[in-house]
């Protein structure tokens, strides 16, 4: 048994995030081509919000989606740390929770 193809890797983790944060996550499908894990990978290195948000923009583009502005990342995103999969993943969940309770759709 081949282990590491039954793990989803740390690329993966977070192209599933943004489908989640897009409300996507259930069309499935997508795949993490070249230019997505290129992107996501310098999203996990990157340092100034400044940077953050042009990489998460050129992710949302790659993906098929609007861009965001500096004041959704600020309010989503501020001080996160793409790096740790899991705070990530808080951040998306309340997220989704402030839509749900503001517009009760993704």
């Amino acid at each position: 048994m081949n282990l590491s193809n039954e793990m989803e890797t740390e690329e993966e983790k977070l192209l599933g995030l943004f489908q989640k944060m897009t409300g996507s996550e259930k069309e499935g499908g997508l795949t993490l081509h070249e230019p997505l894990k290129n992107n996501i990978i310098s999203l996990r290195r990157a340092g100034s919000d400044e940077e953050k948000l042009e990489i998460i923009n050129r992710i949302l583009a790659l993906m098929g989606y609007d861009c965001i502005c500096s004041e959704f990342l600020e309010v989503v995103f501020e001080d996160v740390d793409f790096s740790n999969i899991e705070e990530v993943e808080k951040r998306v969940d309340k997220f989704r929770c402030l839509c749900l309770l503001e517009y009760a759709d993704f």
